[in-house]
């Protein structure tokens, strides 16, 4: 393949990633080799190194764009939610809607190469994830005077909520013959879940 003339020359990592994007959703994981990634992007397999240490390093960089698109997405959902609630049903309906999107990408992102859980469960850790966890854990965090998860208590709920979100969904996608209705059950999950996370406080002593 030849190489580009400069005039012709883009972004090779944006390009890359494009690529690696297309045949993750089209072909599963396995698909996503350099050569294959190059082929797409019209340059030639070594003019990647530059950008990513090999396949891993490309299947993180899918990893952190997934994670980067839902927290933006996240961010949609819950821009004008006053309560607890009605954010974690935004955090909700954002996950369900990126899963069903991007099954394969969304399966990446939890399975991935690199460091999945949150910073506050991998101490000393920094990982993909981190900035769309953090919006759920400060929502906790802004509204623990108003459930029953005072003080340290809401960023063990934060985390909590985030892995039963994250699993539900996770588990839905893993026969893509019945995704679609498992994530309407996923959803169900999650509702319910969000009900006992966000519960008022008197609700609960009452109970």
């Amino acid at each position: 393949m030849a190489r580009p003339r400069k005039s012709e020359q883009k972004d090779l990592r944006t390009a890359a990633i494009r690529a690696g994007l297309e045949l993750l959703q089209n072909f599963g994981r396995d698909a996503v080799t350099m050569s294959a990634v190059a082929d797409i992007a019209q340059c030639r397999a070594p003019a990647l190194y530059r950008y990513f240490d090999g396949k891993e390093r490309l299947l993180a960089a899918l990893q952190h764009w997934g994670f980067d698109t839902l927290t933006r997405q996240q961010e949609a959902e819950v821009a004008t939610s006053p309560s607890l609630a009605d954010q974690l049903e935004g955090f909700a309906r954002a996950h369900i809607g990126f899963a069903g999107r991007h099954p394969a990408l969304y399966d990446l992102m939890v399975h991935g190469p690199a460091p999945r859980l949150p910073a506050m469960a991998l101490k000393g850790t920094v990982a993909p994830c981190d900035d769309c966890f953090a919006m759920i854990r400060q929502a906790f965090l802004a509204h623990r005077a108003d459930c029953v998860w005072p003080g340290s208590q809401a960023e063990t709920a934060a985390f909590a909520f985030w892995v039963m979100m994250q699993g539900a969904v996770s588990l839905a996608l893993r026969d893509q013959a019945v995704a679609a209705p498992c994530l309407k059950e996923a959803e169900k999950t999650i509702q319910l879940a969000i009900r006992l996370f966000a519960a008022p406080a008197a609700a609960q002593v009452a109970a």
